[in-house]
């Protein structure tokens, strides 16, 4: 298998959508994944997988699916990392629209069709998630990514507010980039594009779920998680000082521990992140950059995930609720109670 060969013809025809699918030592769950697009209900597509370096039975079950289906375009490289393997497939994909697959992930019968659909019927929009249904190791739970690109802006702040394998996005609206995925990012490759496409253009998540993550321990892991941490308090930093918000250490150890992922380092006092939380509330929306409604809503969320990573008991329970960061709700209540308990 030498780097640079493909298989599968493409016709003349331009497809409406390119499915890109990077694949590496995917060979025990990749038939179930091509299988899910061989039933999807919007047949105008082709899929763009690339073979990046695997060392099991991958490349020729991609070969073995190519022989008979012509939608599939098959490249095969040494092992170079997921995002120049997206970058490749891009380069060589025709279709309009762009939807992103993972090799051990299924699609909905009728995944392709609604994204396709609302991309169409939403010229404003450039980027459609969807919501996720995890399964595999551990129960199943439904990824709620939020809805609106309002919510969605509001969760950038903290964190990626899409399941990028579940996610499509305009071709003319990546061709702006000179390329869509930055090699030096991963394995924030993807929330890295979504700060660059947040200047572009508008986002939405449908929700529906249109995706099963596949939870697995052959899941591709992040090597360093020390790292990973730095990098998305770095990126997630930077987005707040492009809006012109500077922190200084105390507010940035506070931001640092309120991402959608877990934090490293030492764990700042609550009444620092409740004060900083405050202030992004305030600070964030008189940006533009979301309203003001969305950034309270989603500072309420992190202030509970802060919360709860705590020791709990009544004492904490009177510091969440008294820090008027949580919002009067009824499943405020029902938080107050779980926080006392434990």
């Amino acid at each position: 298998m030498n780097a640079g060969n493909s298989s599968a013809g493409q016709g003349t025809e331009v497809p409406l959508i390119s499915v890109l699918l990077p694949v590496h030592n995917a060979a025990a769950f990749l038939s179930e994944a091509l299988a899910s697009l061989v039933e999807q209900t919007c047949r105008d597509f082709e899929v763009v997988a690339v073979n990046d370096g695997s060392t099991d039975q991958s490349g020729a079950l991609l070969q073995q699916y190519a022989e008979s289906n012509p939608w599939l375009v098959v490249l095969h490289q040494e092992k170079s990392g997921i995002a120049v393997a997206l970058n490749r497939a891009y380069a060589v994909s025709r279709g309009r629209l762009i939807a992103r697959m993972d090799a051990d992930d299924i699609a909905e019968p009728r995944r392709l069709e609604l994204q396709a659909e609302f991309l169409q019927t939403h010229p404003e929009v450039g980027v459609c998630g969807a919501w996720a249904r995890t399964f595999g190791n551990g129960p199943g739970t439904v990824i709620r990514a939020p809805v609106a690109d309002d919510a969605i802006r509001a969760w950038l702040v903290f964190g990626s507010a899409f399941v990028h394998p579940a996610v499509m996005m305009r071709r003319d609206v990546l061709a702006q980039l000179t390329r869509p995925y930055e090699p030096a990012a991963p394995p924030l490759e993807d929330y890295t594009l979504w700060l660059v496409l947040s200047g572009l253009t508008r986002f939405h998540n449908l929700p529906k779920v249109l995706l099963r993550y596949r939870r697995h321990p052959d899941q591709v892991t992040r090597p360093n998680q020390t790292h990973a941490g730095e990098e998305l308090l770095r990126l997630r930093v930077g987005l707040l000082s492009r809006l012109g918000i500077d922190c200084n250490a105390v507010e940035r150890r506070a931001h640092a521990a309120l991402g959608l992922e877990p934090a490293h380092g030492a764990r700042p006092q609550s009444q620092e992140v409740a004060t900083w939380l405050k202030r992004l509330r305030e600070a964030v929306p008189a940006t533009g950059w979301c309203s003001p409604a969305a950034l309270r809503a989603e500072c309420a969320e992190a202030w509970w995930r802060f919360m709860r990573s705590g020791a709990g008991g009544p004492v904490e329970a009177w510091r969440y609720l008294s820090a008027s960061v949580a919002r009067p709700t009824l499943k405020t209540c029902f938080r107050v109670v779980r926080l006392a308990l434990r």
